[in-house]
Formats: structure tokens, C-alpha cells, sequence
């Protein structure tokens, strides 16, 4: 197994763990002192570091972005239907947020830190 399809399994999990957090009753930013905010900004700083390592060769990093995009508005309109959630423009403002700090972070770093 290389290292690309390490990241590429890592990824999937994450998505499946953000999206098993976000539909459920439980008030995740209570018991972990994070807020709300911080919170989606971070899981969406994750995502997207992910998905550059998961899929390095990929030339359009926007596209990858755009679906992470994509699922953070699948889970708001996932949201939307549970009772003790809602849909927020603010929560994909956030993720937003996080994938633009993931984008620039990964444009910092030096080019032999990503995986070839």
C-alpha cells in the first residue's frame, strides 16, 4: 500500500467520522470546549490537507475543494432535516474558511514535504 492511498483511506475516514459527528443529537462543541466555528474550520483544514496528499498528482486543486465544499453542503442539508440540528450559511462559511487555510498552507510548504 502506498502512501497516497494511506492519505486516500485517512481522508474517507475523516469524512466518515465529521459526517457521523454532524448528524448526530449530540452537542459535539460542548464536550470538547471547541467552538462551533473553530470547529468546522478545523475538520475542514484537515479535509483539505488530506485531499492534496491523498490525491497529489490531481492539477486542479480547486475541483478537490469544490467537492469538499460539496459535502460540507450535503451535511448542512443533511442537518437541515434532523430536529436537533439546522442548516447554517455560517457552518459553510467556516468550512470554506478551512479549506482556503488547508490551500495556502500546502502552497507554503516545501514541495519535497508533499507526497510524490
Amino acid at each position: 500500500m502506498s502512501l497516497q492511498h494511506i492519505f486516500q483511506a485517512l481522508l474517507y475516514l475523516a469524512m466518515g467520522i465529521i459526517l457521523a459527528m454532524a448528524t448526530s443529537t449530540t452537542d459535539h462543541s460542548a464536550a470538547t470546549g471547541i467552538n462551533d466555528k473553530v470547529g468546522h474550520i478545523l475538520a475542514f483544514i484537515l479535509l483539505g490537507l488530506l485531499a492534496q496528499q491523498a490525491f497529489p498528482r490531481h492539477r486542479m486543486n480547486w475541483i478537490l475543494y469544490a467537492w469538499l465544499l460539496a459535502y460540507g453542503l450535503a451535511i448542512e442539508l443533511i442537518q437541515y432535516f434532523i430536529p436537533e440540528r439546522s442548516f447554517s450559511l455560517l457552518d459553510l462559511a467556516a468550512d470554506a474558511t478551512g479549506l482556503v487555510v488547508a490551500f495556502i498552507l500546502m502552497q507554503t510548504l516545501k514541495p519535497a514535504a508533499r507526497v510524490r
